[in-house]
C-alpha cells in the first residue's frame, strides 16, 4: 500500500505543471514516433548548433518520447494525461526502492521509502523528463538482478539484462546499474550471472544503436560522446575543482535531509539532530531575502569570485552532507564489514563517478542517483545501529524541501505559462491583428511549446521569413539561441511576468550548481518589436544575444517613429 501510494503521490504531484525545459523537445520526438515509429530521429530540432536532425540532439534518447507517443495515441493530446501515463515508471520506482530498503535497510523501509520517493531531486523533477524513468527501470534492474541471485534463475537474470539496456536507452546515466551489477557478482561470487546481465544490457543497448546508425548513417549516442568531447575537455586541476565544487552545491542543496540522516544513524543525540535540521531550514527560509537577478540567469558554473550568497549556503551544506555521509561509510568499512555494506559503498562510489563522467553539465536531476544510494547506505546504518535510532526529523526534513522545490517550479512553470497569455493581451493592446499578421516568438523551453499552442510562430535560425508589419515577441529569461534581428532593431513595448513562489528553480535547478534560488524580479521579461523590413533571423556568431536589455526610457522619444502605423 505504502508503495502504490507513495507511486500515486509522485505522479499526482506532476499533473498539474506545465511543460517546463526539455519537456517540448520529447514531446516533438513523440509526435513524431506517433507519425511514423519507425523514423523517430525524421524531424530537425533547433539546438545548440541552430537547427539540426533530432538524431544529433545529445540526450534525445528513445524510451520516454515512444512511451509519450504511445500515451498520445491511448489517451490524446493533453500534458496531463501523458504525465498520469508515467505511473509505471513511478511504481517501478517506489517498489524497487522498497525492496532495495527491505534488504539493507530493514526496518525502516516505510519512512525511508516516503523520503526517498518524494525527495528534492525527485519529486520536483519528474516533469516529461529522461532521468526519474531512468532512474526507475535501472533500480528495476538492479532489483531483479538480485533477486535471480538469490534464486539462481538465469531467466531471471537475462530480464534484469534487458531492463538495464532499456534504462540505458531511457537516459545513458543508468550504466551504473550494469557496473553495480559486477559489483555484486563480485563480492557474492556471482561473476557469471552478473556477466550474462551486463552483456545482455550491452547488446540491448548496442542493437539500438546499430539500428540508427543504418536508419541515420550515424549511431546518436557516438554523436553525443564526439559532442561532448569537442567542449573544453580534459582533466586539469580547475576542471576538477568546478566539478567537484559543483557536487557539492547541489548536494548541500538537494540533499542535505540524507546528511541529517547520516548524523542520525551515528548515534548523535535528538537535540544535535534536531539543532542540524533547525539549522537547515532557517537556511532556506532565509533564500528569499538574498539579492536577486532582475531576470533569470543560468550560472552553467559554480562561481570562484564574486558568487551569490546562496552559493554559499549550499557549500556549508554540502561539505556538512559529504562529511556525515564519509562518516557513515567509515563506520560501515570498520571491521568485520559486511558484504552488502561493502556494496553499497561501492555503488555510491560509482554513482559519483557516474556523475563526472556522463552528465554533460550540472544540474539538479545529475544527483538523483547518488542521493538515493547515499539515503540507503545512511538508511542502513541506522537500521544497524545499536540502540534506536529516530528517523522522524530527517523524512519530514526532506519531504518539507522536496515540497519547497515543488511549488516553486510549479509556480515558476506557471509564470512562464502565463506569460504567453499576457503576451497575447500586450499584442493585442498594441494594436496587433494575429488573423492578419503573422506573430513570431523567440524563447525555448515551456514557453515555446505554450506560445505554439497559442497561434504563434517560432523564428528558426537562417529559415522563418520575417516581412515588413509582422510582430516579434522575445522572451528574456528563456534561454534561446543568439540572433541578428536586423528587421527588428527597437523594442516598442515590455511586460514582465512575476512568479508566485519566493523561491525559484528557474533555471537553476536545470543548468547549474545553484538548485534553489531568490525569485527574480520578473520570471520572464517579454519584449515587443514591430518589424521594420524583410529579413531571415541568423545565428549571432559574435555570441551576443538577442534581445539585448534596452531601457525603454531611453527609446521613448524614438518609439513612435519606429512603430508602423
Amino acid at each position: 500500500m505504502h508503495v502504490i501510494l507513495a507511486a500515486l503521490a509522485l505522479t499526482l504531484a506532476n499533473v498539474p505543471k506545465p511543460l517546463v525545459i526539455d519537456d517540448p523537445t520529447y514531446v516533438s520526438l513523440a509526435r513524431q514516433i506517433a507519425t511514423d515509429p519507425g523514423d523517430p530521429y525524421g524531424i530537425d530540432i533547433e539546438w545548440s548548433n541552430g537547427v539540426e536532425p533530432a538524431y544529433r540532439v545529445v540526450g534525445a534518447n528513445p524510451v520516454l518520447p515512444y512511451w509519450i507517443a504511445g500515451s498520445m495515441a491511448l489517451f490524446g493530446d493533453e500534458p496531463w494525461r501523458w504525465k498520469l501515463a508515467l505511473f509505471p515508471f513511478a511504481l517501478a520506482l517506489a517498489a524497487s526502492l522498497h525492496r532495495l530498503l527491505a534488504r539493507f535497510a530493514a526496518g525502516l523501509e516505510v519512512p525511508l521509502l516516503w523520503m526517498a520517493v518524494l525527495s528534492p531531486p525527485i519529486l520536483p523533477f519528474v516533469n516529461l523528463m529522461l532521468d526519474v524513468p531512468a532512474v526507475a527501470l535501472a533500480l528495476l534492474a538492479l532489483v531483479l538482478f538480485l533477486a535471480s541471485c538469490d534464486r539462481d534463475r538465469i531467466a531471471g537474470v537475462v530480464g534484469a539484462g534487458v531492463v538495464a539496456g532499456i534504462a540505458m536507452q531511457t537516459k545513458y546515466t543508468a550504466a551504473t546499474s550494469l557496473a553495480a551489477m559486477l559489483v555484486w557478482g563480485a563480492l557474492f561470487g556471482r561473476w557469471r550471472k552478473a556477466v550474462l546481465a551486463c552483456a545482455t544490457g550491452v547488446a540491448v543497448f548496442a542493437g539500438w544503436e546499430g539500428w540508427m546508425a543504418l536508419r541515420y548513417a550515424e549511431s546518436p549516442f557516438v554523436h553525443g560522446v564526439l559532442f561532448l568531447q569537442r567542449g573544453p575537455a580534459g582533466f586539469s586541476p580547475g576542471v576538477a575543482l568546478l566539478w567537484t565544487l559543483g557536487f557539492l552545491l547541489l548536494i548541500g542543496a538537494l540533499a542535505p535531509a540524507v546528511g541529517v540522516l547520516g548524523l542520525a544513524a551515528l548515534g548523535a543525540s535528538r537535540r544535535v539532530v534536531a539543532a542540524a535540521t533547525l539549522a537547515c531550514g532557517l537556511g532556506f527560509a532565509a533564500i528569499p531575502f538574498l539579492p536577486a537577478f532582475e531576470t533569470p540567469q543560468g550560472d552553467p558554473w559554480p562561481r570562484l569570485a564574486g558568487a551569490a550568497p546562496e552559493q554559499l549556503l549550499f557549500l556549508i551544506l554540502g561539505l556538512g552532507t559529504a562529511a556525515s555521509v564519509l562518516a557513515v561509510v567509515r563506520t560501515r568499512l570498520a571491521a568485520r564489514a559486511e558484504p552488502a555494506d561493502v556494496f553499497l559503498v561501492c555503488w555510491l562510489a560509482l554513482e559519483i563517478a557516474g556523475f563526472a563522467a556522463l552528465s554533460p553539465f550540472l544540474a539538479a536531476r545529475r544527483v538523483v542517483g547518488v542521493s538515493l544510494v547515499a539515503l540507503l547506505l545512511c538508511g542502513r546504518a541506522a537500521s544497524r545501529s545499536p540502540r534506536p535510532v529516530a528517523v522522524g526529523l530527517p523524512v519530514a526534513a526532506g519531504v518539507a524541501l522536496a515540497l519547497v522545490f515543488a511549488a516553486s517550479d510549479l509556480a515558476d512553470a506557471l509564470a512562464v505559462r502565463d506569460s504567453v497569455a499576457v503576451a497575447e493581451r500586450e499584442l493585442q493592446q498594441l494594436g496587433a491583428e494575429p488573423g492578419r499578421e503573422s506573430v513570431w516568438f523567440a524563447g525555448g523551453w515551456g514557453f515555446a511549446f505554450h506560445a505554439q499552442r497559442a497561434g504563434m510562430r517560432p523564428v528558426v535560425s537562417g529559415r522563418s521569413q520575417l516581412r515588413r508589419g509582422d510582430w516579434l515577441v522575445t522572451a528574456q529569461g528563456i534561454s534561446f539561441l543568439p540572433l541578428r534581428l536586423p528587421g527588428a532593431p527597437i523594442p516598442i513595448a515590455r511586460a514582465d511576468v512575476r512568479s508566485a513562489s519566493p523561491w525559484s528553480t528557474h533555471p537553476g535547478a536545470y543548468l547549474g550548481p545553484l538548485a534553489l534560488r531568490p525569485r527574480a524580479q520578473a520570471i520572464v521579461r517579454l519584449w515587443f518589436y514591430r518589424v521594420q523590413a524583410d529579413f531571415v533571423p541568423e545565428l549571432d556568431t559574435r555570441g551576443a544575444a538577442r534581445p539585448p536589455r534596452p531601457d525603454l526610457d531611453r527609446y521613448a522619444g524614438r518609439v513612435g517613429r519606429a512603430a508602423l502605423p
